[in-house]
Parts: structure tokens; C-alpha cells; sequence
């Protein structure tokens, strides 16, 4: 399967072309991923979108969130990267905001 063929396959689930981009990215390789690294990917400031996409893929079980940064099963097996087992959809959630409660 081609990358842009993975990145089809994921669209249909309800993710931008873009958002779907990543989630392959990050599927390809460790499949744990930060929240800058979505935004400078995205070419985005982190706000709301990048809240929205996180916390819609731990709402949605695609993904587990660990304080401090994506592989699922269904993502594996839906771009055929069944041969990776090993990689789970992790969020590592960023460090709060300065002045912020944690």
C-alpha cells in the first residue's frame, strides 16, 4: 500500500487529508507523537485544532494519552502495517503552560 493509499484509507473515518497524513506518519514509525509535532506538520500554532484533534482521537479509543505526547490496531490494520504489532497510538500530552495547574 502506497502512503497516499494509507492516507485514503484513513480519511473516510472522519479525518482531514491532513490529520490523515500524520496518523500514517506517526504510524510509520514509533507511532507516539507530541502535539507540536502535529502542529509544525500541520504548520499550525497549537490551539484548539490540535486540542480537538488530540483529545477527539483518546475520546474516539484510537489513541491512549501519557502526561508528559498514535499505534492502535484498528490504524495498523486499516493501512496494512499488520507487521508492526509492536506499535501502539500513544499522545504524550505536553508540559502545562507556565503559571498553569497541572
Amino acid at each position: 500500500m502506497t502512503q497516499d493509499e494509507q492516507v485514503q484509507a484513513v480519511v473516510p473515518f472522519g479525518f482531514t487529508r491532513r490529520q490523515a497524513g500524520f496518523l500514517v506518519e506517526v504510524m510509520r514509525h514509533a507511532g507516539v507523537c507530541l502535539a507540536r509535532q502535529y502542529c509544525t506538520y500541520a504548520g499550525i500554532v497549537r490551539g484548539q485544532k490540535t486540542h480537538d484533534f488530540f483529545g477527539g482521537l483518546v475520546a474516539r479509543r484510537y489513541a491512549t494519552a501519557h502526561r508528559g505526547g498514535v499505534g492502535d490496531r484498528f490504524f495498523r490494520e486499516l493501512v496494512g502495517m499488520t507487521d508492526r504489532a509492536n506499535v501502539r497510538m500513544t499522545v504524550v500530552a505536553g508540559q502545562p503552560a507556565h503559571g498553569a495547574a497541572a
